[in-house]
């Protein structure tokens, strides 16, 4: 396919408007491409990176692969190899690790490799669950919020997605997004409300942002059940989320513009998404969270992670070992004050420091375990200072 080819300029044109799922059913019906060679070859374009037709020669794979193994990135080297080779996963796979192996060059040793693997082979199916999912129009709830109401087959109920728009809104502009990340499922406020703690404090009048605060049917850890299709929480937030927010409000549609911020159970979620998806995420700010957890089965988790090799893929010490060469030494992540996990935040801060991850960090003042209790300014600004 030649460099600009029309399918690549609707491809790219699809991509800007926040329609990836359009592009993949554009480029399949063009190509007569399966469907996980198709979102293979619009995520290729998604990246600028040629598509397997289009001087896959100028360069060999090896050579990029080589790349991505050295900076610890096995996947995406794997897909590489995919994509220019034209051959299945499994022998991806196998060319990858034995050119690591002719090139004396050391693999992660995490073992949630197998569970990526699956879920890789799993982005077809994933795809399209993604476009069976319907977000309404927009209402108003009680609050006075905007309301859109989700149906999709990564939650095993409806949910909702709660709006805050900066006041003033000014349509030609692009805002920020901040992921107010929930504790509870199904709007419950034991814990309080972090959308209404960012109108209570002004903080959509004092920022040019728009906050968004999506639902989730059962109690949310920001992970994909290893065999449940239904319980596809981190899914769901990359591929129906996101897309209906970016789809329907005037925001960026770049990493730049997408921040993370919770405590607790969103707290780790912030940080796992941002770690597990550093180029779509800017930004991730926790409070009071479990961050030094290493086995699933504490707090709720159980049901979400599954398995212990499930949990491996997600758990934060594990992702901040295999990517502390690339996180860069902006400071992308923010570790503010404490309620009830002083402790681990404080080996949090000590395991950032040694493996040189620059971070934003308070150890206090100690708070109530709670979204009202004054420690949300301090972590948006954080977001925002960009």
């Amino acid at each position: 396919m030649a460099e600009n080819d029309p399918i690549d300029e609707e491809v790219r044109a699809l991509l800007a408007a926040g329609r990836k799922i359009e592009a993949v059913k554009l480029y399949r019906e063009r190509t007569g491409s399966g469907l996980a060679e198709a979102k293979d070859a619009v995520e290729a374009i998604e990246r600028g990176a040629a598509t397997e037709s289009a001087g896959s020669e100028d360069r060999p794979w090896e050579d990029e692969a080589v790349e991505l193994l050295q900076s610890g990135r096995k996947i995406e080297a794997i897909r590489v190899c995919r994509q220019r080779t034209g051959v299945d996963l499994k022998t991806a796979r196998d060319r990858v690790e034995s050119l690591a192996a002719a090139r004396g060059l050391e693999l992660p040793r995490s073992g949630c490799l197998g569970v990526v693997l699956f879920l890789l082979v799993a982005m077809a199916s994933l795809a399209a669950l993604a476009a069976e999912s319907s977000v309404s129009d927009a209402g108003c709830d009680r609050d006075g919020f905007l309301v859109h109401r989700v149906e999709s087959p990564y939650q095993p109920a409806p949910t909702e997605i709660r709006i805050l728009l900066p006041e003033p809104c000014d349509h030609s502009i692009r805002y920020p997004v901040v992921y107010v990340l929930p504790v509870e499922a199904q709007g419950e406020a034991r814990y309080g409300d972090g959308l209404q703690e960012v109108r209570q404090r002004g903080l959509h009048r004092r920022y040019p942002a728009l906050f968004a605060a999506p639902g989730f049917s059962q109690l949310p850890w920001y992970a994909d059940h290893p065999s449940a299709e239904r319980i596809r929480q981190e899914s769901y937030f990359l591929n129906v989320i996101i897309p209906a927010i970016e789809t329907r409000y005037p925001v960026e549609r770049s990493r730049q513009g997408r921040l993370l911020l919770g405590f607790s159970k969103s707290g780790w979620g912030a940080w796992s998404l941002l770690l597990r998806h550093p180029d779509v995420f800017e930004r991730a700010a926790a409070w009071d969270a479990p961050l030094m957890m290493d086995r699933p089965g504490r707090y709720g988790s159980g049901p979400i992670f599954a398995t212990q090799e499930n949990f491996d893929c997600y758990r934060l010490t594990v992702l901040l070992e295999q990517s502390a060469a690339s996180l860069g030494e902006e400071k992308r992540l923010a570790l503010l004050g404490y309620g009830n996990f002083r402790a681990e935040h404080q080996q949090m801060h000590e395991l950032l420091a040694r493996l040189s991850i620059a971070h934003e960090y308070r150890d206090g003042p100690e708070r109530p375990h709670d979204w009202h209790s004054g420690w949300i300014d301090e972590a948006v600004a954080f977001l925002l200072s960009g």
